[in-house]
C-alpha cells in the first residue's frame, strides 16, 4: 500500500512548477494576515445570518477539534512525511514539514468546514468542497503529506464535523418553520 502511496504523491508532487503558486497559496495562505481577516470576516457575517449561523459555529469548533485530533494521532503514531521520509526525491515548496504527517489538520480543518456547511447550505458547502479539496491536493504537491495522510484528514474532518451537527442539531433543536399560507397550518 505504502508503494502506492508513495506513486500517487510523486505523480502530484511533479505536477507543472507554474501550477506551484497557486498550491503554496492553498497550503500556507492560511498563515496570512488577508486570509486570516478573510476567514473572520465570513465567519461573523455567516453567524450574523441566522440561516448559516449553525454551519459557522458547528464549522469552526470541528475546525478545532479536528486540528486537535490530528495533532494527538501525530504524537500516537509516528507517520513519517514525505518530505523526511523521501529526500532528495521529493520537492519541498515550503518550509517546515518535519514533524510527523500522521493526519493532514489542514485538510482536516477544511473538510470539517465544507462539511459543517454541506449540511446546512448545499451551494456554500461546494465552495468549501471545493477549498478542502484544494487544500489537500496541495499539501502533497509542495511536499509535505502522502495522499492517505490528507485521506485520512479530510475523513476525521468529516467524521467530527457531522457528529458535532447532529450534536448541535440535539442541543439546540431547529425552530419549526412558520407557514406562509393557511392551508399549510392545518
Amino acid at each position: 500500500m505504502h508503494g502506492l502511496d508513495v506513486a500517487i504523491f510523486h505523480w502530484i508532487n511533479r505536477w507543472p512548477e507554474q501550477w506551484a503558486p497557486v498550491f503554496i497559496g492553498f497550503s500556507e495562505g492560511n498563515k496570512t494576515w488577508p486570509v486570516r481577516i478573510l476567514f473572520l470576516v465570513v465567519f461573523v457575517t455567516c453567524v450574523w445570518t441566522s440561516r448559516l449561523r449553525r454551519a459557522a459555529i458547528v464549522g469552526v469548533v470541528a475546525w478545532l477539534a479536528s486540528d486537535t485530533l490530528c495533532s494527538f494521532l501525530k504524537s500516537g503514531f509516528k507517520v513519517l512525511r514525505p518530505s523526511v521520509e523521501l529526500v532528495p526525491d521529493v520537492i519541498v515548496r515550503v518550509e517546515g514539514g518535519l514533524g510527523y504527517g500522521t493526519a493532514s489538520a489542514h485538510a482536516a480543518s477544511t473538510m470539517a468546514i465544507a462539511t459543517a456547511f454541506m449540511l446546512v447550505d448545499r451551494r456554500l458547502g461546494f465552495v468549501w468542497l471545493f477549498v478542502s479539496l484544494m487544500t489537500g491536493l496541495a499539501r502533497i504537491n509542495v511536499g509535505v503529506h502522502y495522499p492517505s495522510q490528507v485521506l485520512l484528514g479530510w475523513c476525521l474532518g468529516a467524521l467530527v464535523a457531522f457528529g458535532l451537527y447532529r450534536l448541535s442539531l440535539r442541543l439546540w433543536p431547529e425552530k419549526p418553520k412558520v407557514s406562509e399560507s393557511p392551508q399549510e397550518a392545518a
